[in-house]
């Protein structure tokens, strides 16, 4: 029998550095990280990939699509033939909380339709379910999830997606909180997320990790446990996670705002729609930029940008508000006596 693992994120919660830092060069781990530079390793991560590009597949109340079964079952026997005696495989990938699960190839792969004018539900809960019971007929699928208080998950989420808005500032920050609670999203509702995943899997098999706990041994104990990684190797790998910085954290609720790809990546678009990659590139080149150019267009695009965020008081409250009866939830589910303390 051999279990799959999952840890799905979230995203902003560590996942990047737990995949590079902890779980490579664990025995059963097959991605992501940012470097492959084995042979083994490029092998698991082709492995990896496909399982993502399985879990893109649309699916319903029924189940997975044939194609999705078959690809499946090809990729279980891929994987034992691959690592035979496996008892587990590990996954993680934090694109498994994003609307993108069951969504077809063209979707939003990251969680930033929580703060735009669109509602997604959590997918992931019914694609593992399914995969289960059609694909993993002798084994158990797993779930790791790591959470983090919604005020600065919301405030990390715009940090980090803040490149790709035109007008990334305080204000916009401001709006896009209270346009997300005005129409009632339940995405920042944790207890939900873990309702649908004891439901779907059972309890047993749900790992729920707070991201502020990060920093003490029993959070290390209860992840090593649940992966069933030889604590002999655990050691080593605890501290480089536990002291990793937030680059975009500036502290004192502050976070930093990326620069503006997004507005770059506009105004090559209406740069080629005006003049049409088909025309002769020295004409094309002098009649761009004797128009507005590009640099009049992210002047144009970036008015208003701010460098950076607060999560002033007033916000933090609001959000906890629309929260509450969630995190009231999450904290029976989870068996904690208090949350607030760590901003829930």
């Amino acid at each position: 029998m051999t279990d799959l693992i999952v840890h799905i994120g979230l995203q902003k919660t560590g996942s990047t550095t737990l995949q590079d830092r902890v779980l490579k060069g664990i025995s059963g781990y097959l991605g992501k990280t940012a470097k492959h530079e084995s042979e083994k390793e490029k092998e698991a991560d082709r492995l990896f990939k496909e399982f993502k590009r399985i879990s893109r597949l649309p699916f319903d109340e029924s189940g997975l699509s044939s194609t999705a079964t078959y690809r499946a079952r090809q990729l279980i026997q891929e994987v034992r033939r691959a690592r035979p005696g496996i008892k587990r495989v590990i996954v993680s990938d934090e694109f498994f909380s994003t609307p993108a699960v069951g969504a077809g190839s063209n979707a939003s792969t990251t969680s930033q339709s929580c703060l735009m004018p669109c509602c997604h539900a959590c997918q992931i809960a019914d694609f593992l379910s399914h995969f289960n019971k059609q694909a993993l007929t002798d084994g158990q699928v797993k779930v790791v999830l790591v959470l983090r208080n919604q005020p600065d998950w919301l405030a990390s989420m715009y940090s980090q997606i803040s490149g790709h808005l035109a007008h990334a500032s305080q204000s916009d920050f401001e709006r896009r909180v209270d346009r997300l609670i005005k129409r009632r999203d339940h995405y920042v509702f944790w207890s939900e997320w873990v309702d649908n995943l004891n439901a779907a899997l059972g309890q047993e098999n749900i790992c729920v990790l707070l991201m502020e706990d990060m920093n003490k041994t029993e959070f290390w104990e209860r992840l090593f446990n649940f992966m069933q990684i030889d604590p002999a190797n655990a050691d080593d790998r605890i501290p480089t996670f536990a002291q990793k910085e937030n680059v975009r954290n500036k502290g004192e609720d502050r976070w930093v705002l990326t620069s503006s790809s997004g507005n770059i990546k506009w105004a090559k678009m209406l740069a080629n729609r005006h003049f049409p990659v088909n025309w002769a590139p020295r004409l094309r080149r002098t009649l761009r930029r004797a128009s507005f150019g590009y640099n009049r267009v992210i002047n144009l695009m970036s008015s208003g940008r701010d460098s950076e965020v607060k999560m002033t008081n007033e916000v933090r409250e609001k959000i906890l508000a629309y929260c509450r009866a969630s995190n009231v939830d999450l904290k029976a589910q989870i068996c904690r006596d208090d949350l607030g303390e760590l901003g829930y």
